[in-house]
């Protein structure tokens, strides 16, 4: 499986110049991950599949991913129930994602997982907050959400889970975006993350950019 997993968060470093010697040095915190990677409009990525729980069996979760380059996110679209539903990435959800992923998979590769876990705040991955927009016909509302990450027994199988937490909606007093949890197999995983390998995305952009921005003559 890739090391260079999950969602094309491109990272920029930041260098800050120390102070004189005689003053207190100050540090400034800025985010490492770029806002934008450029004037394009979004672009289809490929579809992928995870699972739902069904009792002690699942069902299939078909997903379309996109990248999204004027805000450097990552969109999976996907139905439940009677929602159309769409959870929208930043680089920094990437990059929590990715580390979570990691984790899943040394303990899949090591064998480290406990046929009688529950899923809990305490022994998850991690988590992320995250956006999520949702409607019956198309995205009527937006909230921001938090999503934790774990693992789950399922028919003797430890699935990957990402739990979405329900969240008040965007200017709204009593609509709550639906509470669900997906599951993935590590075959799922690295079907995401050949999608939206980051080396593959910013050659697509790079290939826009050229075509956008290439002049021949110039004075």
């Amino acid at each position: 499986m890739k090391k260079s997993i999950l969602f094309f968060c491109v990272l920029s470093v930041f260098f800050f110049l120390a102070g004189c010697a005689t003053t207190t040095k100050k540090t400034e915190v800025e985010s490492p991950y770029l806002t934008t990677l450029g004037d394009f409009s979004p672009f289809e990525l490929g579809d992928a599949i995870s699972v739902w729980k069904n009792g002690d069996d699942v069902t299939p979760c078909e997903m379309t991913l996109y990248c999204v380059p004027r805000t450097n996110k990552i969109e999976i679209h996907f139905s439940r129930h009677i929602n159309k539903v769409a959870l929208m990435m930043n680089a920094e959800n990437c990059a929590e994602f990715e580390r979570c992923v990691g984790l899943y998979m040394e303990d899949y590769n090591s064998g480290n997982f406990d046929k009688n876990h529950e899923p809990t705040k305490d022994n998850s991955y991690g988590m992320m907050k995250t956006g999520i927009a949702w409607g019956l016909f198309g995205y009527s509302y937006n909230a921001d959400i938090k999503a934790r990450f774990n693992y789950e027994i399922i028919g003797g199988k430890p699935y990957f889970s990402m739990s979405l937490e329900s969240g008040l909606a965007n200017d709204q007093v009593d609509v709550y975006s639906p509470k669900m949890t997906m599951y993935f197999s590590p075959s799922q995983l690295e079907t995401i993350m050949e999608l939206t390998d980051s080396e593959r995305i910013a050659a697509y952009i790079k290939a826009l950019e050229e075509e956008a921005y290439s002049f021949d003559y110039e004075f």
